[in-house]
């Protein structure tokens, strides 16, 4: 079949933080709060890849609960009481929803050429609830045709209901699509694992090490798509 769809992960494959940004764990490095190696392995964020949080997605407000309840978890496993939890949870909201994206340089030419080419474009992110504002922040709002987040959708990558969904909305087939991403699992193995025709590899100079699985295609950044599809 031939190809005829693209979809595209969101945050460090299209865009990045548009100034330096500490994670979460040197946030709270940074106010004070004693993260161990142990702790900020077991709450990284890719712990979460490939969970289904269903009943946390049935609204906005449900998914930032259980969004929230999580990191009071964090910051009890760091030993924090409830006295200093609520200044803490304050600089989280602001770090992780308030943050400001920029598109990476080739990023809107791509998105255009390929979209010149009749190939339709799309978005799957493991994101918070609202992904469009940071698609116009990014300025390639226009250059995709939709964009679905693991928030709104209760699944994350690599669990097979947001490929699934994805598709759906674009109503697309895995065997017309080719999936771009920077991460291993959501964004290589979770989509030739359902189906998807081909996984780009986005490495930008990280020097990954990883074999490549059948479908698999390694490029230093997007442009290296362009030749691809």
């Amino acid at each position: 079949m031939a190809i005829r769809n693209v979809i595209f992960d969101f945050y460090g494959t299209l865009a990045r933080a548009a100034h330096p940004t500490p994670s979460l764990t040197e946030l709270l490095s940074m106010l004070g709060v004693d993260v161990t190696p142990e702790v900020a392995d077991r709450w990284h964020v890719e712990r979460l890849d490939g969970v289904v949080h269903a009943e946390a997605s049935a609204s906005r407000e449900t998914y930032e609960e259980w969004e929230e309840d999580r990191w009071r978890r964090m910051l009890a496993d760091c030993g924090v009481t409830c006295k200093h939890a609520a200044n803490l949870m304050n600089a989280i909201r602001v770090q992780v929803r308030g943050f400001h994206v920029a598109s990476y340089p080739e990023a809107g030419a791509v998105l255009e050429e390929l979209r010149s080419r009749g190939l339709r474009v799309g978005v799957c992110s493991n994101w918070h609830w609202d992904l469009d504002p940071y698609l116009q922040q990014a300025e390639i709002s226009g250059l995709v045709e939709l964009a679905v987040t693991s928030a709104r959708v209760g699944a994350r990558k690599d669990h097979p209901l947001i490929y699934s969904r994805t598709l759906e909305a674009m109503d697309a087939v895995s065997a017309e699509s080719v999936f771009v991403g920077d991460s291993w699992r959501p964004d290589v193995i979770g989509p030739l694992a359902n189906g998807f025709v081909r996984a780009v590899h986005i490495d930008r100079g990280r020097g990954a090490q990883d074999d490549l699985p059948p479908g698999a295609i390694r490029v230093a950044d997007l442009s290296g798509v362009l030749s691809i599809v």
